[in-house]
């Protein structure tokens, strides 16, 4: 056993702030003493409403972010052997460790001498049970837990026995395993700390990559079976009093429910003055409503086995929650609670702002936020909605409580936005559960109207100095006239992924395999209701950045002049429709797809039910075609981020 404290502190180059680690020695996996960890650790730290939490982010205001880990870096599947009860921290610059790790002890010794309320142990068993079924959504992570379990611990039959262990630890357990593992026992802890000063290591040489074998004589390849259609899914739709439009897609294999509520109200729908208010809206939805805190909201949903999170982009913000079918009601009830009685205290606003102040500065030193900042400018401008810079440190400074609040209730309307419902959920039952929930939610709706792309000039490249830089940033981009629905996109997503979809597509071949001028390149396009914006993209040393870009702009070109192989087409073809298929196989993507088609006014049971057949249409000359038609070398724009007297002389427009 582990005695004391061993300390050690790593200087990261690539830290962007500090982050603690500390570990102690586990008991052995199924004992009754591992089973009470796991649930302490969701007591401990296991969300905002945890003591660690509270103590280190909201009041002393050390940290940004507190997780614990056990078993490390694993599952419940773990073996048996060795293992850790481990936490993670993000401090805040200047952070001391020793207070740090006094507060940490502090609410240890709490835990394991009062131990936990039965409201706070039935609350952690909750989100651990939603942890365990959410862990067999995917098919992938379904037989990962099945062979894992049957190599590392034994019969998967005894799954269900282990949760029942874990269910039956009671607050005594839990004092007794904190007492027994954590207070005054020996721990690792380990700091690292961000270091940009450091020198980077020489890249190691690149090995040569092997030729391909030859299949032996009498060994022909299988034979493929054609891909099959997706099942076409059966769709709920309704509207509810309020104007709220519902999506219900049942499945009931597992009992849970993923939800998305997608509402018009990202960054675009900011007024002139408003900079950053969507953002603080979506970050502090759930800081306070009703008279109650964002631990009391928190504990709320916990409780019921449902979380939620908030994403705004920049033009919608989605809100997304998975929980126990059980507690559906109860969740929407909650939820409308919060939609209708959010009210942004303003210590929670003056904490955001702060911790948002630290990230902007951590985001302005990276390379990819320089270039991305650079790309909106040429492409866009800073007039039009999509070219709007990031905050300024004056506009973070001027959001205010009340610009926060008033922007929530203009913005979080049920008119305009949708509700998509995926897993265990009868519609006819829950449309009145939604009914009764949401009839206090009502709103005109505010959605603001984006104008079309600005004209694009000619091709054009913009150096951004990062003074001292070892690597240069490299990306091509372009606002193109095409989005989803439109009869070319699907063409237009098969011609990028053999471009720069993956690790097997062009750019990366030539870049990484070929050439070994970067870790990878790919390409990507990013949907928006007026358009797309395309961006190829990659890091290089300072010394190939040159013929690296110009090897990226080969490649472009050559999608446009060459057609594919018929063989190369159709690898892709099988790729994307077993990873369609796959992905569609799980509760919650199924949710992130329909949501992704009812936000970009799509027919979600055609499209899915003719995907497959539409892509195995495609031909070469398709590609080709739409290659030629979007992607136009004349008006892309080229942004380069690095030590810009080093790079400068080698660049051409």
């Amino acid at each position: 056993p582990m005695t004391g404290e061993t300390r050690r502190v790593i200087d990261d180059k690539f830290a962007k702030a500090p982050l603690l680690m500390a570990g102690w020695n586990a008991p052995e996996r199924g004992t009754k003493d591992y089973w009470a960890l796991t649930v302490l650790g969701e007591l401990f730290a296991g969300g905002e409403e945890s003591p660690l939490y509270q103590s280190l982010v909201k009041e002393a205001k050390v940290a940004l972010q507190v997780s614990p880990n056990f078993p490390w870096w694993t599952a419940h599947y773990n073996s048996g052997g060795p293992d850790l009860f481990g936490l993670m921290m993000v401090l805040k610059p200047g952070a001391a460790t020793d207070v740090v790790l006094g507060l940490v002890d502090r609410v240890l010794v709490r835990l394991a001498t009062e131990g936990p309320t039965q409201d706070g142990l039935d609350a952690a068993k909750t989100r651990l049970e939603l942890s365990w079924v959410k862990g067999l959504e995917q098919l992938i992570d379904r037989a990962q837990l099945l062979s894992s379990y049957a190599a590392l611990v034994g019969d998967p039959a005894n799954l269900s026995r282990d949760f029942a262990s874990l269910l039956s630890i009671t607050a005594s357990d839990v004092r007794a395993a904190a007492s027994r593992w954590l207070v005054g026992r020996g721990r690792a802890v380990v700091e690292a700390r961000p270091a940009p000063q450091l020198a980077l290591a020489d890249d190691p040489a690149t090995p040569p990559v092997p030729a391909q074998r030859e299949r032996p004589a009498g060994d022909p390849k299988p034979e493929l079976d054609a891909q099959r259609a997706m099942p076409a899914p059966t769709l709920e739709r309704f509207t509810l009093s309020n104007g709220l439009k519902v999506v219900i897609a049942r499945d009931a294999r597992l009992p849970v429910v993923e939800a998305r509520l997608i509402l018009p109200a990202g960054r675009t729908a900011e007024r002139a003055g408003e900079e950053g208010v969507s953002l603080a809206a979506a970050d502090l939805l759930t800081s306070g409503a009703a008279g109650r805190d964002a631990a009391a909201i928190s504990a709320a949903f916990s409780k019921l086995g449902w979380t939620l999170s908030t994403e705004r982009g920049l033009e919608n913000l989605t809100l997304e929650a998975a929980g126990l079918s059980r507690n559906a009601g109860a969740f929407f009830r909650e939820l409308v609670s919060v939609l209708t009685g959010a009210s942004f205290p303003a210590d929670e606003v003056s904490l955001w702002k702060e911790n948002k102040a630290e990230d902007l500065k951590t985001q302005r030193a990276k390379p990819d936020f320089m270039s991305s900042e650079r790309l909106k400018a040429e492409l866009f401008g800073a007039e039009h909605p999509y070219g709007k810079p990031a905050l300024t440190d004056e506009q973070l400074a001027a959001v205010s409580r009340d610009a926060v609040a008033s922007f929530a209730r203009r913005a979080l309307s049920p008119n305009g936005a949708t509700l998509v419902i995926t897993g265990d959920a009868d519609p006819a039952v829950l449309r009145a559960q939604l009914e009764a929930a949401f009839s206090g939610w009502t709103g005109a709706p505010a959605a603001a109207s984006v104008p079309a792309l600005p004209a694009q000039g000619s091709a054009r490249t913009a150096l951004v100095d990062r003074p001292g830089s070892k690597q240069a940033n490299l990306a091509v981009a372009q606002a193109i006239d095409i989005k989803p629905g439109h009869p070319d996109w699907l063409a237009f997503l098969v011609m990028n992924q053999i471009l720069g979809g993956s690790a097997t597509s062009r750019l990366f071949v030539n870049l990484r395999v070929d050439k070994g001028y970067t870790y990878g390149s790919y390409s990507r396009p990013q949907p928006l209701s007026r358009g797309t914006l395309w961006t190829a993209t990659a890091e290089t040393r300072n010394e190939v950045a040159a013929p690296a870009l110009e090897e990226m702009r080969k490649e472009i070109s050559r999608m446009r002049s060459e057609p594919v192989s018929a063989e190369q087409l159709a690898a892709v073809k099988r790729y994307l429709a077993g990873l369609f298929l796959l992905k569609n196989s799980s509760i919650d993507y199924a949710a992130d797809s329909l949501a992704s088609y009812e936000r970009n006014g799509q027919d979600a049971e055609a499209e899915l039910a003719a995907y497959i057949a539409r892509l195995e249409a495609l031909t070469p000359e398709d590609i080709q075609r739409v290659a030629r038609l979007y992607l136009d070398p004349a008006k892309m724009v080229t942004v380069v981020v690095g030590d810009a007297p080093t790079l400068q002389g080698g660049l051409s427009p």
